[in-house]
């Protein structure tokens, strides 16, 4: 029988002493099933904070673990995003090459595009990207608009690797 169950028992013991009229043996035996019952409650308590503190730390654990394999898989991602945009690229530069610059122009919007929105962290790769779209804009003879990709590449490149002047210092 568990500890409750025992407990429980002796509580319609001690119940059934007082309809009888036992009062003092009741008493005591009221007093044993209390101080049985506060026990196993402390008891309790101390085995759910022990559950709750190993919770907390497996928790914390399982946190680090997940965030882990996110930037793992994360990074996977990436790479795999600039492979595809790097692939495609090759394409673009092929076709522009053959002058065949409608479809050269439609890989190279998609390419700026998909890394736009699928990547956070620019790279110097990008700016590669704009220049190759701008040098097609020139080719078919869109000079501001081509000016235009090519700043965007500046833009990208002093973004990435910014240049402290110490001119004058």
């Amino acid at each position: 029988m568990s500890d409750w169950g025992r407990l429980a028992r002796m509580h319609d013991q001690a119940l059934a002493l007082c309809a009888q009229g036992e009062y003092v043996k009741a008493e005591k035996l009221a007093k044993k099933n209390i101080q049985g019952t506060t026990e196993r409650i402390a008891e309790e308590r101390e085995r759910i904070e022990r559950i709750t503190s190993t919770m907390a730390e497996q928790t914390a654990s399982a946190r680090r673990i997940l965030t882990s394999r996110m930037k793992l898989a994360e990074g996977t991602v990436r790479r795999a995003d600039m492979l595809l945009a790097s692939g495609n690229w090759v394409l673009g530069e092929a076709y522009r090459g053959q002058s065949r610059f409608d479809e050269a122009e439609d890989i190279f919007k998609n390419v700026i595009k998909v890394l736009n929105t699928t990547t956070n962290q620019p790279s110097g790769d990008f700016a590669d990207f704009y220049r190759a779209y701008a040098k097609l804009l020139q080719q078919t003879n869109r000079e501001s608009q081509a000016q235009e990709m090519e700043a965007e590449a500046t833009r990208l490149l002093n973004k990435l690797y910014p240049v402290r002047s110490t001119w004058g210092k």
